[in-house]
C-alpha cells in the first residue's frame, strides 16, 4: 500500500527530497506491474477527509488523481527473490552488537529499524503499534481511507486472489505491545462496518499487530564504527515509520550511492 499518510511526518526531511524518494519508488513499481510481475498489483481507490489537505506531493505521481465534485462528494516478496537470484544469502541471526556479525565485512547496510535502538544505541528510534484485522470478502475491489482513522486494503499474492482486506487501523506512539487487543478490533471492525455496509457480509480470518519503525527524521546516512578491531563503514537506512513501502527504492537508491562512495574511498 503506497500512501504518505502512511508514516509520521519527517520533520527534518525536506518535501522535495521525500517527494524525489516516493516518485522513483513509484516508478519501479509501475515499472514492475507494467511487465507483468505478479507481485506489484494496482489498485483504485477512494481517500476520503473531513477538511482539504495538500496533496500536491503526490497527485502528479499516481494515476488518474483528482478531487472529487461536489455532486460526487454529495452523492514486499520481489525484492527478496531477486536478491537471492542474483546470489545474494540470508542468515538469521540476533545481533546485540556489530560483533555479534558472524564475519568481516567491506560495509554494512544498517536496515535494522527498532533493532537499531540497541545496536547503535540510538534513542531517538521509536514504534507507531499499528493493530489491524483481516478479512475475506469477494465484493470490495478499491482501497478506501477514512480520515486517519479507518482505511481498507485489498490484498492479493501468487497465493490466494484479491478477496482478501485489511481493515485499520491504529498509530499509537511509542507503544511496543504486540499483543492483540479486543477493544480495538472490535472498533476496527465495527467502523469499518458502518462505513462500508458491504464489509457486513465479510469473513472475519484474523488480527495482527506490527510496530512502525519511526523516528524525528530517516536516518539516511554514511557513518564508520569499529567492527572486530577494524573501522567499517556503515550506511544507515531506516526510521521510516509507515512509509516504507511509499519510499522504498528513492531511499535504496541513495544508499547505493551512499555504499559506492564509500567503497571507491576504501
Amino acid at each position: 500500500m503506497i500512501t504518505p499518510e502512511n508514516g509520521q511526518k519527517q520533520e527534518k526531511v525536506s518535501e522535495l527530497v521525500q517527494a524525489k524518494w516516493g516518485l522513483e519508488t513509484f516508478r519501479l513499481l509501475e515499472s514492475l506491474y507494467s511487465g507483468g510481475d505478479e507481485t506489484v498489483t494496482m489498485v483504485s481507490g477512494y481517500v476520503f477527509n473531513d477538511v482539504s489537505e495538500n496533496t500536491s506531493e503526490w497527485e502528479t505521481i499516481v494515476y488518474n488523481f483528482r478531487h472529487l465534485t461536489s455532486e460526487e462528494i454529495a452523492s514486499l516478496g520481489y525484492s527478496q527473490y531477486k536478491f537471492l537470484n542474483e546470489g545474494g544469502k540470508i542468515i538469521q541471526k540476533k545481533l546485540e552488537s556489530l560483533d555479534d556479525l558472524p564475519e568481516d565485512y567491506d560495509i554494512i547496510v544498517n536496515c535494522s529499524a527498532l533493532g537499531s535502538k540497541v545496536l547503535f544505541d540510538d534513542r531517538s528510534i521509536y514504534p507507531i503499534r499499528g493493530q489491524v484485522v483481516r478479512v475475506k470478502s469477494s465484493t470490495i475491489k478499491h482501497f478506501f481511507m477514512f480520515g486517519t482513522d479507518y482505511y481498507t486494503i485489498v490484498k492479493s499474492s501468487l497465493h490466494f486472489s484479491g478477496d482478501r482486506v485489511i481493515l485499520g487501523g491504529t498509530h499509537e506512539n511509542d507503544d511496543w505491545d504486540r499483543a492483540v487487543r479486543s477493544d480495538v478490533a472490535k472498533r476496527i471492525w465495527q467502523g469499518c462496518q458502518n462505513l462500508i455496509p458491504q464489509l457486513k457480509n465479510a469473513k472475519l480470518e484474523g488480527h495482527a499487530v506490527g510496530l512502525r519503525p519511526a523516528r524525528p527524521t530517516i536516518r539516511l546516512e554514511l557513518n564508520t564504527f569499529k567492527v572486530h578491531g577494524k573501522e567499517v563503514p556503515v550506511v544507515h537506512n531506516y526510521g521510516h515509520g509507515g512509509s516504507g513501502i511509499t519510499l522504498f527504492y528513492g531511499c535504496c537508491l541513495e544508499v547505493a550511492s551512499l555504499v559506492e562512495d564509500a567503497l571507491r574511498k576504501k
